[in-house]
């Protein structure tokens, strides 16, 4: 099933595009967006158009007008996603095939919005507009109608936005900040599609990821060399405690062998071999 979250990639070059897009698509986020205020923008979309192909929806972000919108298209783009609402630049996005995703805070946006087209509505600053602004707006739109959060939405708060009735969010800088490296991405890429899914009750997501877990930190254990499970836990603790299914025995912990401090394998390190 694809999720209904969108990659943000601000600030991405060219060069590690590719690296970068492949990381956060096998974390399961298919959908991605490089902001038209990255260097070279276009020519990421390009190439990470060619390399992913079907496998993956990839786009621009911050649009702001109607030749822009062509130009993402000439590129290969098959999604816009903007700040603001324009209906021009709506109308422009869907004569081309592609998706729109305006910025809207009030309803009178929301509508507009709707009204030229858009595929969905990205509610932004999703900080500033609130749970409570979020759901008054949410109220008087049209049963279907797609809402995802961005700015402000991340692992500690999806239980909350999801219950109060967002249908998806857009990552930015919890996901992707320039300078950071594929490894770094990924790992924070399948730490918030973990969130995200535990925030749902979904299937298989994983235990750990829940921000009150205590297991959170023990299950990141690839950075903590004691291995050490929390208060409480059971070091012998088996995977029918957690419902998290395929996992595996990952090497010891840096300063452990797994014939010591990590043998039997604790809960931690096969939640991190499962969900991290």
């Amino acid at each position: 099933m694809t999720l209904p979250l969108i990659g943000i990639l601000r600030g991405v070059t060219p060069e590690e595009a590719v690296a970068v897009g492949e990381a956060v698509l096998a974390a399961g986020i298919t959908t991605l967006e490089v902001p038209l205020n990255s260097p070279e923008p276009l020519e990421s979309i390009r190439r990470l158009t060619d390399a992913l192909g079907e496998r993956a929806r990839v786009g621009a972000g911050t649009v702001l007008t109607p030749d822009q919108v062509r130009e993402v298209h000439a590129a290969g783009g098959r999604l816009v996603v903007s700040p603001n609402c324009r209906p021009a630049v709506i109308e422009a996005t869907r004569r081309l095939g592609m998706e729109s995703w305006p910025g809207v805070v009030t309803p009178s946006e929301a509508f507009d919005a709707l009204d030229a087209g858009a595929s969905g509505l990205k509610l932004f600053p999703a900080v500033q507009v609130g749970l409570a602004g979020m759901q008054a707006v949410r109220a008087v739109l049209p049963a279907g109608t797609r809402l995802y959060a961005v700015g402000g939405i991340g692992e500690a708060n999806f239980a909350d936005w999801r219950a109060a009735g967002v249908d998806g969010a857009g990552l930015g800088g919890a996901l992707y900040r320039p300078g950071q490296t594929p490894a770094q991405v990924a790992e924070q890429a399948r730490a918030l599609v973990a969130a995200w899914r535990a925030a749902g009750g979904e299937a298989g997501a994983c235990p750990a990821s829940r921000p009150n877990s205590p297991w959170r930190a023990a299950a990141r254990w690839a950075k903590a060399p004691s291995g050490t499970a929390p208060a409480g836990a059971s070091p012998g603790a088996t995977s029918s405690a957690a419902g998290c299914t395929g996992w595996r025995s990952p090497p010891a912990p840096p300063g452990t062998t797994s014939s010591t401090a990590w043998s039997p394998w604790p809960l931690p390190a096969r939640m991190a071999a499962c969900c991290w």
